[in-house]
This record gives structure tokens, sequence and C-alpha cells, in this order.
């Protein structure tokens, strides 16, 4: 009877944890995304009181008798199935239709969820209502849209959608042009004249130079080079130290040409006492000019050195430098009782060139033709006292023209040079005009100050002018264009240039031969310059095409620059047909706007127009160059598009070159009006981030004031193997636990994951019938149990009665 009492206990409790379920799914009724949960009864052990027994021969088997103990809640188990789905209107309102979690970031860790109501925060952080968390996905480059979902997502990965607060322009590279070019138009004209008019630059032409001065002051005190000849090592040797212990000795010797070069003297301990043996080495030394090993003794109770005073240095170098003769002291070396001591180098002579102890002037000569040549005169100082020596290079000089090398020498006392000046009579290897001119000298001086400066000045000679040079198209019968290029160029006589004439597409013969005209009074004595043009291939064209470049309008004047010179070529003559010009705005990557024009213009072939591109903002240079545009027997255009990379004349801070292309495959030509025009360009201006959309795939698109959508982001959704093992903490957020998984996270849609709807909300599962049906199921049993123990307590009632 008393097992029966706890039997019916543990009835009672295991069906008071089912009711505790049934109780938290209903009140979870309308908890956003909410899985409920289901009790899950066991038995408990059993109370053995008859084993089992097998058949024998004679009997059959008996089973166990058995009674059992109880009941136990064996466990909870959630459904993971999918809620209905509610409209919200909310666009931040997120729900999962199908596998996964969002993901969630606070501090350093990553929780889980399935509500999807979404916020966004003070700092645009798109963020749980209520919990405060931060929803995980990839953010895009704010600079190009792209999102990068190979990142690894980790607790800092959040969401941010700065609405009113991201501006975005898109620069145009794309422009479609469509409509019909009137297939009538015609009127070539031939060119009869070219008007140039501007100003000239009354600046000489080239002058070799006759004259060139040094001035500046040397350094009295720089040093000259000197070779060692003496060097010293000084120190003591450790007595005590074992046999086979080395001391290195590392200094620097200089050449007679004051090149310095590492040497190193290595002493050895040697088995007999009070003795070091010594070997030479030196980077880059020629090995038969070092001294052969020796060895030095050391006095046993003084510790003086009384066996090698000195070292010969007689050494030379594999590089060819120039060598030394020296001898290496050590007749003050000791050897005593420190432990470690310093062995060193002192007391050495020779050195490199002090700061200022080479001088080197470079300036530019021209020769009779302008042409600039480099010259570099250089000082050494000498080791006679006052006295610099120097030498002359050229570039590209003739060397048997170069002056022969020489000294300078200052008086001690007012530091005045006794040089009057240096012949500089140069000729070139490459037959280009010889100068003869003077390297002045005299006004060099040497004092007392450091790294003085020598430099060149007063130079006469000078290259000439740049060419002024004119090219324009011109125009025969047909309408055809042809270059024409007109080059003036500076005469060495005062007021006097040389005009040359070419044009490729005529034959040599028929083009002027070059000529001088003169400026009187700054007005041109040439009026004009006849062309009777043939072409090299005839195309039907009248040949020759008579014309004249006008000149008359050509001045002189001191107050401009060639480089300057306004000059303008207006040819008469056209191509065929009138000009149509379609004008558009373009935009750059700052959203700047900048108005571009494309000019078609009838050509003679009934097919073709020829067409020009012109953007005032962009530097010429940049500009597509002028092509045509042909057309079938039907009409249609035979070229897809014009690319253009343009670069601004005035950069503006903006990506360059704006790279895109005029779309012309649209246009046709039939007999008709002329209807063409811009119809589409993909560039937008400044544009702020206004409104945002979710897509199913979790993507966040921006759309802005401007008309332009950009991504912002991409959402990340987590899965677990076993989702029903998750463990809860509150606020409708889960962790992993041991039974769940690693969380693995990717794109809505890849690997298993669900989609995600936007405006929703995933409602609880929970069922409320089946609920209460299970909760009247669990009542009965607790009811039922309770049963066993009153009727238990009456059965041992009686027990008890039965003494009375």
């Amino acid at each position: 009877m008393i097992q029966a009492m706890y039997s019916g206990i543990a009835g009672m409790k295991a069906f008071k944890g089912a009711l505790d379920v049934i109780g938290n799914n209903i009140a979870n009724i309308n908890t956003t995304a909410y899985k409920g949960g289901r009790a899950n009864f066991k038995d408990m052990l059993s109370q053995t009181i008859k084993g089992a027994t097998a058949p024998s021969a004679g009997m059959g088997g008996s089973n166990s008798t058995q009674v059992g103990l109880g009941v136990i809640l064996g466990s909870i188990d959630i459904s993971t199935a999918q809620g209905s789905m509610q409209a919200t209107g909310r666009n931040t309102d997120l729900a999962v239709e199908g596998n996964g979690f969002f993901a969630l970031g606070g501090g350093d860790r990553v929780a889980y969820t399935r509500d999807g109501s979404f916020v966004l925060d003070a700092e645009f952080n798109l963020v749980q209502s209520g919990s405060g968390l931060r929803v995980l996905g990839w953010a895009a480059d704010l600079a190009n849209g792209t999102v990068d979902t190979s990142v690894p997502i980790n607790a800092q990965s959040s969401m941010r959608i700065p609405v009113g607060g991201l501006s975005v322009a898109r620069p145009t590279t794309k422009v479609d042009v469509a409509g019909n070019l009137d297939a009538s138009s015609v009127g070539p004209a031939q060119t009869k004249s070219i008007i140039l008019a501007g100003n000239m630059d009354e600046t000489t032409g080239p002058e070799g130079t006759t004259f060139a001065r040094i001035t500046g002051s040397f350094d009295r005190n720089a040093l000259a080079a000197k070779g060692t000849t003496f060097a010293r090592i000084t120190g003591s040797f450790d007595s005590g130290a074992v046999v086979g212990a080395t001391h290195d000795v590392d200094f620097i010797v200089y050449d007679q040409a004051g090149v310095s070069h590492d040497v190193k003297a290595t002493f050895t301990k040697d088995a007999a006492p009070n003795t070091w043996t010594y070997a030479l080495t030196g980077t880059g030394v020629d090995v038969a000019s070092l001294p052969p090993a020796g060895s030095v003794t050391f006095d046993a109770i003084t510790g003086a050195s009384n066996g090698t005073l000195s070292i010969p240095m007689n050494l030379t170098w594999n590089a060819g430098a120039d060598s030394i003769t020296a001898a290496i002291d050590t007749s003050v070396m000791t050897e005593g009782i420190s432990t470690n001591a310093s062995v060193t180098a002192a007391n050495k002579d020779g050195n490199d060139f002090s700061a200022g102890s080479i001088r080197s002037v470079n300036f530019t000569v021209y020769d009779q033709a302008g042409v600039a040549h480099d010259v570099t005169a250089t000082f050494t100082k000498d080791t006679v006292a006052n006295t610099w020596n120097y030498v002359l290079t050229a570039t590209g000089a003739d060397v048997a023209s170069l002056p022969p090398a020489g000294s300078v020498t200052f008086d001690p006392a007012s530091g005045v040079s006794n040089l009057p000046s240096i012949p500089l009579n140069l000729t070139w290897n490459l037959g280009v005009d010889s100068i003869t001119a003077a390297l002045d000298t005299s006004v060099m001086t040497e004092g007392v100050s450091t790294n003085a400066v020598v430099t060149a000045d007063d130079i006469d000679g000078y290259a000439p002018g740049a060419p002024v040079t004119i090219t324009k198209n011109i125009y025969d019968s047909l309408g055809y264009a042809h270059p024409v290029t007109v080059t003036f160029t500076k005469q060495p006589i005062a007021d006097t240039w040389r005009y040359t004439i070419a044009c490729p597409d005529a034959t040599p013969a028929s083009i002027p031969t070059d000529a001088n005209f003169t400026f009187t009074g700054g007005v041109s004595d040439l009026a004009g310059i006849p062309m009777s043009l043939v072409l090299n291939t005839s195309n039907g064209s009248v040949q020759p095409m008579n014309m004249t470049i006008d000149t008359e309008d050509l001045k002189l004047d001191d107050a401009a620059t060639i480089a300057a010179f306004p000059a303008t070529m207006a040819p008469d003559g056209s191509a065929p047909g009138d000009p149509v010009p379609i004008r558009f705005d373009v935009y750059d990557s700052l959203g700047i706007t900048h108005e571009m024009k494309v000019i078609f213009m009838k050509t003679a072939n009934p097919a073709s127009w020829d067409y020009e591109v012109v953007c005032p903002d962009a530097a010429a240079a940049s500009l597509p160059p002028p092509g045509q545009i042909t057309f079938n027997n039907l009409g249609y255009s035979q070229l897809p598009n014009i690319p253009y990379s343009l670069v601004w004349a005035t950069p503006n801070g903006s990506t360059q070159p704006l790279i895109g292309s005029i779309n012309t495959g649209s246009i046709s030509q039939l007999n008709g009006a002329t209807t063409v025009d811009l119809t589409y360009q993909d560039g937008l201006e400044l544009g702020t981030l206004e409104s945002y959309t979710i897509g199913r795939d979790g993507s966040i698109t921006g759309v802005f004031t401007n008309g332009s959508n950009r991504p912002l982001g991409q959402m990340a959704l987590a899965q677990f193997n076993n989702p029903a093992g998750v463990t809860k903490v509150g606020n409708n957020v889960v962790n992993e636990s041991p039974n769940s998984g690693a969380a693995k996270i990717g794109k809505p849609g890849d690997g298993g994951l669900g989609m995600i709807n936007a405006g929703f909300l995933e409602s609880s599962n929970v069922d409320l019938a089946t609920e209460f049906a299970a909760m009247i199921v669990a009542q009965r049993g607790f009811q039922a149990t309770s049963k066993i123990i009153t009727t238990s307590d009456e059965i041992l009632q009686e027990l008890v009665s039965l003494k009375r």
C-alpha cells in the first residue's frame, strides 16, 4: 500500500509537469514565432518480485513478476513546425519561411531567434524590438554597393540602414541615342580660304652659348683624401682566456683616393703561455697583399707586449682601388687579468673626402642650333693648400674637345681665384653644331664657410621657341575632310618667322614650299599663301583644290608668348548636310553635371554621316575622335556605339576618366524628318537614402531620392542540425546547445535555409484546441492518481483497525 501511495505521488508530479507545459503553451499563444512544447512520460524502475525462468525439457518458461514504481516526466519536446504568417505592413517586420533563425549580436556573443519584430535604433542599426540585440548580416561596400558574403559573421556584423544619412550619385556609363537621320540631306562645299589670326611673339631665335660663369665660395677647411699610413691597436687581452678564445679588432683604412675599406685583425689565444696569434682579413682585399699570420707574446709579469711591435699592412684591392702602405702598431697592447678587456683600433690616420671636398657644378649650354647640352665641372680638394683640381664632362660631347683637367689656386689671404677662365670649345658625337665659349672662373673664392654654394650663372645662349602648329580640316568638292597643318618657326633674324605647310593626303609636289616672312611695325608682309593641292588618291572630287591661307591678320607683339598664340583657322568649306546636334547631360562619380553634344553631319556618301562628340568640360585629348556612322540598304545603323573616356580639363575630385559609351545602334537613316535624340542615360545626380526594401533572399536595397537603387546589405540566417535542441534564454532568443549542433550561417535560400517575408511576422504554432484536450487528459490523470493515494489510505486504515 505504501508503494501505491508513492506511485500516486509520482503520477501527480508527472501530470503537474504536463499541465505546466500546457499552461506555458497557452500563455504563449500570441508570442511571435513561439514553438510549442509537449510533455512525454516514462515509467520509473520496476521492483522484481519473481524473476523470469527459461523453458526446460519438462516445463515451459515463466515471465518475471515486476511491480512498477511510478512515472516520471521523461522529456519536453519542442515542435519546430512553421507558424502561420501574420501581415503587419511594417517593412522591418520579417518572418522566416522554412528553416532557419535570424542571427543577433550583443556584446561578444551571437544569439538566434525566429522572432523578426525588428526596428531601427538611434544609430540606424537594425535591432530586435525590446532586447536591442543587433541583427547580423553582411554590410555592403558604400563606395560600390558590393556585398562580400564570404566574410565570417561575428557579433559585430550588424546591419546599418542610414535613412536620410547616406547620399550617392551614379556616373553616366551608358547613353542611348535613337531616332531618324533624314536620308535626303545633302550640301557639300569645297574650302576656298583659310583665315589665320592672332599674335606672334617677337622673341629672337636660337643662339649658341658664348659665355658662362661659375660663382660661389669653396670651403677652405675641406680636407683632401689621404691614404692610411698608420694604425694602432690598444687595449688589454685577458690572461685567463682559454686556448682558442678569439678577439676581433675591426677598423677602417683609406686608400690614396680616400676610399674606405674594412679590415679585421683576429687574435686567437695560443697554447703557449701569454701568447696570442693573429691574422688579418679585409673586404675585397687582394689575399696576396695580406701580411702573413703571426703571433704576439706578452711579458708574464708586466703584461707588456714583448713580441711583434708592429704588423706591416701593405694592402691592395681586387677592384683596382689605390693601394696603401702602412703599419699596425701593436706595442701598446697588454695582457692582464681583466675579463673581456676591450681591444680597439685607435690613433689611425687617413681619411675620405670631408663634406665640401668635392663640388660639382651642373649647367646647360646651347649649340648654334639651340640644342641644349648638359655640362658638369667637378672640383676636388687637393692636398696642396688652397688648391682645387677640376675636370669637365659633357653629355654626348666628343672627348677630344673637352678642356684638359687642371687646377685653380686661391689666394690664402683674400681667397681670390688665380684662374681667369676655362676654355669651352665643344663638339658633339652626333654632329650637332659646336660651340666656342669660355667658362669664367675668376670670381670664384675660397673662404671658411662650410658647404659654400657653387653655382653656374650668367650663361648666355638659349633654345628656339616652340613652333606654333595649327591643324584644321579642309574639304574637297565632295565634302571629304583632309587635315592641313601650318607650322610657324621663329628665325634668328629679328621679326622673321618661317612657315611650313603639311597635308598627308596631298602629293608632296602640290604642297607650297617653306618660306620666311617678316613683320614690319608688327604687321605681316605676307598677305596669304596660295595652295593648289592634288590628292594622293583620287576620290572623284575636283582636282586640284585651289585655295588660299590668309595670313594678313597675323600680328607681332612682345606682350604675348608663342605658347599663348591665339590662332584661329576658319575654313569656308564644310561637309555635306546641315549639322544635327543632340544635346544632353552626363554625370560624373560625384553627381556633377556636364553638358555633352553629339553632332552628326551628312557626307557625300549617301549611306554615311560624320559625327563629332563635344564636351566643354572635358580635355580635348580625351574626347572620342571624330568618325562616321554608316547605314545598310534598309537604313539600319552599322555603328553599335561610340565609346568615351573623359578626363575633365579642371579636375573636380571625381573618378577619372569617366568611361562609357553612346549607343547609336538604334539610329535609322530613312527618307523623312530628322528625329534623332537622347532616349536614356544611366547617370544620376546626388540622391539621399529615402527608404529601403528587404527581399525574400534577405537582400536590403536602398531607394534614393534620385531614383537609384543600391544594395545596403545582406541578412544572414542560421540553421542547426537539431533545431529543437537549442536552449531558450528568454526574449524569444535561443542559444546553441551541445545537442543542437553548431550554427551554420548563410544567405536565405542557400543550403536548405528558408526565405524571408518582409511585412510579416510568424505566429505561435500552438493549437489551442489541442492544448485544451491535452489539459483535460492531464487533469483527469491528476485526479485519478490522487484517488490511488486516498484508496491506499483507506486500506491502510482498515489494516490498522484489525488490531482492535
